[in-house]
């Protein structure tokens, strides 16, 4: 006796294949966001200031002024929404290139702004975002390159509305 087979329709196959893609997506990102987090993310969120959140990631490291390039406004008509470029100066080889960025508010009750990862194929250490601040205050940029050295650069904004004013 032969058996019957229904064929799949077009749309049962979409619909599959949107649910395996769906799956895979969300995996996907999982892992991403695990790999975002800094190992020891609780002791940054619990960090008193911006320096004992810096200091865990620097340790007993010398942090060097300059070779980044941060463009800021000088006054933020509206502390929930501050947009910010940054550009770190490296020629992203195998043999220099920026590993990480990350950018601390001096006012914040967080101090962790964002972390950016970078690799020798990124091709450029550049990032563009908005930001969210308090109230007036400075943020610090820090880049950390593939030899362990440290690079910083810091930008007072005077925050008018959306945030404390001050």
């Amino acid at each position: 006796m032969a058996e019957s087979r229904r064929v799949p329709s077009r749309r049962d196959l979409l619909i599959a294949s949107a649910a395996c893609g769906l799956a895979a997506a969300s995996a996907s990102i999982a892992v991403l966001a695990q790999d975002q987090k800094p190992a020891d993310a609780a002791a940054v969120e619990a960090s008193p200031s911006w320096q004992a959140a810096m200091k865990l990631v620097t340790g007993d490291a010398k942090v060097v002024e300059g070779r980044i390039a941060m463009t800021v406004p000088e006054i933020a008509e509206n502390g929930n929404v501050v947009p910010f470029d940054i550009t770190v100066d490296s020629p992203m080889t195998e043999a220099s290139f920026v590993r990480s960025l990350r950018l601390y508010s001096t006012g914040n009750p967080q101090a962790l702004l964002a972390t950016f990862r970078f690799s020798r194929d990124s091709g450029k250490a550049a990032v563009s975002s908005r930001i969210r601040l308090a109230k007036s205050q400075d943020i610090v940029a820090l880049a950390e390159l593939n030899d362990g050295t440290f690079l910083t650069a810091t930008r007072n904004i005077k925050v008018t509305i959306g945030g404390c004013g001050g």
